[in-house]
């Protein structure tokens, strides 16, 4: 009993943590605004390929951003929006509805949290390199057919699943509109990709939508726009819980902790893999 209680103070923050933020503090916040730019495009973009508004991707990336910078106990805290959950969320969202997305992460927290309790994390070091590969091409490819109903300018169809939906989209498409959102997306390709080759350091992701932004707004282009973004934070709500909806859940909600659970994993092997050995 002594040694569990004590693995759960190891899971806490302490005073021990804010020990390097006095010596780190300049470049910690270099780095937040660094990491701020680049994840903004992606928070946006992910919501939407998820199947929710951009307005909730803006709102989930600034939450989770502080709540993990609290409460997150790692010297290596990695937190940041990411497109294999779009892959598992945008069903989850197109069978339910986004009002189920609250309780979905509560759920799926639970069990990271429960794991994490128990000492189950590494247990992802021992997934194959060869899995993880497979398991990022296949998502890298999901992601793709996702987005040629954008690509080409057509809203695919509700009820449809991902590879479906794009070859429904392109025996829809308007060769105007598509030649204009076509190369607007590829502008913003190229512009991220020159970016990458300049300097590491330049927010790619960030340069490329406000260029080709004033660009379609500058032309006067009729192309399809994300909306409005909301000044202020929405008040929290309590989400609707039921039984029936707990267990239907229940199987995202496990897919949801494993993949956030080997992100992390991936990342520490990536990056610190001394911790894992």
């Amino acid at each position: 009993m002594p040694a569990f209680i004590t693995h759960l103070r190891s899971l806490l923050p302490c005073t021990d943590d804010l020990r390097a933020t006095k010596k780190y503090w300049r470049q910690d916040i270099a780095a937040g605004i660094t990491v701020g730019i680049v994840a903004l495009p992606l928070a946006l973009a992910f919501a939407i390929s998820s199947g929710l508004s951009a307005e909730a991707g803006l709102i989930t990336a600034i939450v989770a951003g502080i709540i993990a910078a609290i409460f997150g106990g790692s010297n290596y805290q990695i937190s940041g929006p990411t497109g294999a959950m779009a892959v598992i969320l945008a069903p989850i969202v197109a069978a339910h509805g986004a009002r189920v997305v609250p309780l979905l992460c509560l759920m799926a927290g639970l069990m990271i949290l429960l794991a994490g309790v128990l000492g189950l994390g590494r247990a992802v070091s021992l997934i194959p390199w060869p899995v993880i590969e497979g398991f990022t091409v296949g998502i890298a490819a999901i992601l793709f057919f996702q987005q040629v109903p954008n690509i080409i300018g057509v809203e695919a169809r509700a009820g449809l699943s991902t590879l479906p939906a794009a070859f429904d989209a392109l025996t829809r498409i308007t060769p105007a509109t598509a030649l204009t959102t076509g190369l607007l997306c590829l502008a913003a390709i190229i512009i991220i990709a020159a970016c990458t080759k300049i300097s590491k350091k330049l927010p790619g992701s960030l340069i490329a939508v406000l260029v080709v932004s004033i660009i379609a707004w500058a032309a006067g282009l009729t192309v399809p726009t994300i909306g409005t973004i909301p000044s202020t934070l929405p008040a929290p709500v309590v989400p609707e819980i039921s039984i029936s909806l707990l267990s239907a859940l229940a199987p995202g909600a496990l897919a949801v902790a494993a993949l956030a659970v080997g992100d992390l994993g991936e990342e520490l092997r990536a990056h610190i893999p001394e911790f894992l050995d």
